[in-house]
């Protein structure tokens, strides 16, 4: 929507509510309606091609005279506040954010024969004036078991600590392994010592003529 046309819509705005506060006209199912179209295109956002999300939760202020007066038909003329907003959603290409609700409120500010519109994005789900959509049946299944909670268990007694062992010592060796054998010397070596020997004279061998 161009600049042009919003200041156009505001100028209509202010003309209305200007006529209405001088003749204390009431306020028409009709006028509701063209004033959520206008809110609808107001709060269009583009999210990308051909995506447009607009509101869809609508609450319809009016005042004191005008709400006593529709609040009796509400549900009736909710129903076809919705269905001219989803028509115009649907012909706008928008997305509203979830199904649309339209909620008449009392405003004391308001003077009769104005009203006013609040949008705004919710995703509460069930439209005001709709009656609920019927819920599909679930199918048959098998019930589930009952789980109960165990029984609690007690606390099994605590183990006797057992003492660690001391570890073996190791047996003293006796001394005679313990101590190194010391080699001993290598026995020692006497020179012999000669004794003379008395050498007695040659004998002189005679030897006679033989006969």
């Amino acid at each position: 929507m161009g600049l042009f046309d919003k200041v156009e819509k505001g100028l209509e705005r202010t003309v209305n509510r200007a006529f209405a506060k001088a003749f204390r006209s009431e306020v028409q199912p009709v006028e509701i309606a063209g004033a959520i179209r206008n809110a609808m295109d107001d709060r269009a956002s583009v999210l990308g091609p051909g995506r447009t999300m607009v509101p869809n939760h609508y609450t319809i202020e009016l005042s004191t005279t005008d709400f006593g007066r529709l609040d009796e038909y509400s549900d009736s003329i909710t129903e076809d506040l919705i269905a001219a907003a989803a028509e115009h959603a649907e012909t706008q290409r928008y997305l509203p954010g979830g199904p649309i609700e339209i909620v008449l409120a009392e405003g004391s500010d308001l003077d009769t024969g104005v009203f006013r519109v609040r949008p705004e994005t919710s995703k509460r789900g069930q439209a005001s004036g709709m009656p609920p959509a019927p819920v599909p049946a679930p199918p048959h299944r098998p019930a589930a078991p009952v789980h109960k909670p165990a029984p609690a268990r007690q606390p099994a007694p605590a183990a006797p600590r057992r003492r660690p062992r001391p570890h073996p010592q190791p047996k003293p060796q006796p001394s005679h392994l313990n101590q190194r054998r010391t080699p001993s010397p290598p026995p020692t070596s006497t020179p012999a010592t000669s004794t003379p020997t008395t050498s007695s004279p040659p004998r002189s061998s005679v030897t006679g003529p033989t006969s």
